[in-house]
């Protein structure tokens, strides 16, 4: 007459959803320790092809102007990758730490991006072919250096905090600045 209870096991109860998605994500391009996906970065590394190809292909200027900044969330639910749903559903549980890194480091490449094309649409409309190749290749540079640091967030790569050791060849964002500004005068 009764049902009989079903026991719960309280390691079941108490479990930490964030570990059911790293079970889920071995063996997929889901970071198992972040919970974050480095198809993601696809998404910028297709305007820097672009941005390469610039200099020699000016026709490639209207697919860098139709570019448009695109959350995590929303790139992997246009993707249809074939771990897009996992990323999705993981996102929230991703480790802080390397989600907020990510999510201010791509903040970053935006405005990178949105400032960096105006100044190559400015000097392709004055047929500045020089400083399209210069802008194009410090763009590129920085663009790719920040792209790095996002994979780094993503899968838990970063230095330690207060870790100064930078590589030679990184490039240094006054640097960037300092050539977008010099274009612009």
């Amino acid at each position: 007459m009764f049902a009989a209870r079903k026991e719960i096991d309280v390691s079941e109860r108490d479990a930490d959803p964030a570990d059911e998605f790293r079970r889920r994500a071995e063996g997929t391009n889901v970071n198992e320790d972040t919970l974050l996906a480095t198809d993601y970065l696809n998404h910028f590394n297709e305007v820097v092809m672009l941005i390469d190809l610039l200099p020699s292909m000016p026709d490639v200027s209207a697919d860098i102007r139709a570019w448009q900044p695109k959350g995590y969330v929303s790139h992997f639910e246009a993707s249809g990758l074939r771990d897009g749903a996992l990323a999705i559903a993981a996102y929230p549980y991703a480790l802080e730490s390397a989600r907020a890194g990510l999510e201010e480091t791509v903040e970053e490449i935006n405005k990178v991006i949105v400032a960096g094309r105006s100044e190559l649409q400015f000097n392709l409309e004055l047929e500045d072919d020089a400083g399209v190749e210069h802008l194009c290749a410090e763009l590129s540079r920085y663009l790719r250096h920040l792209i790095d640091v996002a994979a780094s967030h993503i899968n838990g790569t970063l230095p330690a905090a207060g870790d100064e050791t930078a590589a030679a060849d990184d490039p240094d964002p006054d640097d960037i600045q300092a050539a977008i500004d010099a274009l612009m005068e």
